[in-house]
C-alpha cells in the first residue's frame, strides 16, 4: 500500500484549473491503469476552454456559481449543470464540457479516469476533435 497526503502533491496551474494528480501516469503515486486527482476552478486560472477526452468521473468537494456546460459537440453543448457539493458526474469519452464561472465562483472536485492516457484537453489524441 501506497499513500500520500493531498497537501504535498505538486499544484499544476493549466488554463481554466490547477490539478492536483494523486494517482496516475504523473502522479504522486504512479500507475499505468487510472487517474485520480484534485482540480480546482477559480477565475484566477483564466476560463477554462471546451473540451473532450477519455470517460471521466467527478465528485463535487464544493462548489459555488460553477455551471458543467455539456452536450454532443462543441457547438451544441445546449446542456448545464450548476454544481453543488457531493454530486458525482459520469462524463462519457468525447461528450464535450467545459466549466463555467459566475461572478466569485469555484469548484474543487476529484477526478478520475480509467485510463492514463486522452485525460486532458491539452493532449487529447482524436478524442471529441
Amino acid at each position: 500500500m501506497k499513500f500520500v497526503d493531498k497537501t504535498v502533491i505538486p499544484s499544476v496551474g493549466l488554463i481554466g484549473r490547477t490539478i492536483r494528480t494523486a494517482i496516475g501516469k504523473e502522479g504522486s503515486l504512479p500507475s499505468e491503469r487510472f487517474t485520480l486527482g484534485f482540480s480546482h476552478f477559480s477565475p484566477d486560472q483564466g476560463v477554462s476552454p471546451p473540451h473532450a477526452h477519455a470517460e471521466e468521473a467527478l465528485i463535487v468537494l464544493d462548489a459555488k456559481g460553477c455551471k458543467l456546460h455539456y452536450g454532443p459537440s462543441e457547438a451544441t453543448m445546449n446542456d448545464e449543470l450548476l454544481l453543488a457539493p457531493g454530486m458525482v458526474i459520469s462524463v462519457g469519452e468525447g461528450e464535450w464540457h467545459a466549466f463555467k464561472l459566475e461572478a466569485g465562483g469555484f469548484a474543487d472536485l476529484i477526478f478520475f479516469y480509467a485510463s492514463v492516457d486522452n485525460i486532458r484537453p491539452e493532449n487529447r489524441e482524436g478524442i471529441g476533435k
